[in-house]
């Protein structure tokens, strides 16, 4: 059976926080379609543009490599290559101004293979990466997520998807002013490597005005999805989720979470719309209850 969070989830939260005050100094989208309250983002714009032309983990022309060029300038990441970049180490770039074009990428795109990446930085745009870390053959690790954004400030992710990982496949908490939109959050690796056991997560999501509207969370057992709630950095967690599709779940709930956990802490979820399916993996008792 599916239900939608229209009739489920009515009112948690007046529309009127989505007027919430945005930086004064970005009045441009950062593309068109940007939505949301990371849609001001300015990424790399009037600065420098980088050209990855190796799909090489390290040297001169690839990905890594870019997020080192120009420094303190803004950057726009061009792909002049496409396929398949097998990072030998996580990729955490602590960088500002930064678009990343994965839509430049020629033939059938740019796709990240066996760690992580992490971003952090204020003013960032990602579009149309995939992020597929996988199993790391006989590794007993954890932290190893498709994409993970903490602590970050104005940013948009558009049209990415992120699968296979052995942590959370996706998190954004402890940030301000962000969107994820049009993205796929899918099949996490449950029975793997990871040192803490199965952990087939979707993600963590929070932030203050995070905007989080049109995604896919297909195929996990846990955290599809989790809301941070109001925590140490999160003071004030206002989460606008909506049109988003959820499909099959595993034996925990499709969403929990947004608890208060800090003296003084506000935690506002506004749940508009989003449309749950249980799938195979999805035991009944689980599908009849989507929230706890």
């Amino acid at each position: 059976m599916a239900y939608s969070s229209r009739s489920l989830y009515a009112a948690i939260l007046p529309l009127a926080f989505l007027a919430a005050p945005v930086p004064a100094s970005a009045q441009l989208v950062a593309f068109p379609g940007a939505e949301g309250f990371g849609r001001l983002a300015t990424g790399g714009r009037g600065g420098q543009v980088v050209e990855v032309t190796t799909l090489s983990d390290a040297g001169p022309g690839s990905f890594r490599d870019a997020f080192a060029q120009y420094p303190g300038q803004p950057i726009t990441i061009v792909f002049r290559v496409g396929g398949l970049i097998e990072l030998r180490s996580a990729l955490k770039p602590t960088r500002s101004n930064v678009t990343i074009a994965g839509q430049t990428a020629p033939g059938d795109g740019i796709c990240l293979k066996n760690y992580s990446l992490k971003l952090h930085g204020t003013n960032l745009i990602v579009r149309y990466l995939r992020s597929r870390p996988g199993n790391l053959s006989g590794a007993n690790v954890s932290g190893v997520y498709g994409l993970n954004m903490e602590n970050c400030q104005n940013f948009i992710v558009d049209h990415c998807s992120f699968s296979w990982s052995i942590e959370e496949t996706a998190t954004f908490y402890d940030n301000k002013y962000s969107t994820v939109q049009w993205c796929v959050v899918s099949e996490s690796l449950n029975s793997s490597f990871n040192g803490k056991g199965d952990h087939g997560y979707a993600g963590v999501w929070g932030g203050q005005y995070a905007s989080y509207h049109h995604n896919l969370i297909a195929h996990h057992h846990s955290r599809a999805i989790r809301f941070n709630g109001a925590r140490a950095h999160d003071t004030t967690a206002v989460v606008d989720y909506r049109n988003n599709v959820i499909y099959n779940w595993g034996n925990m709930y499709a969403a929990y979470g947004n608890e208060v956990v800090i003296p003084g802490g506000r935690g506002q979820l506004n749940l508009i719309n989003n449309y749950y399916k249980g799938g195979p993996a999805t035991p009944a008792a689980k599908a009849a209850v989507l929230f706890s």
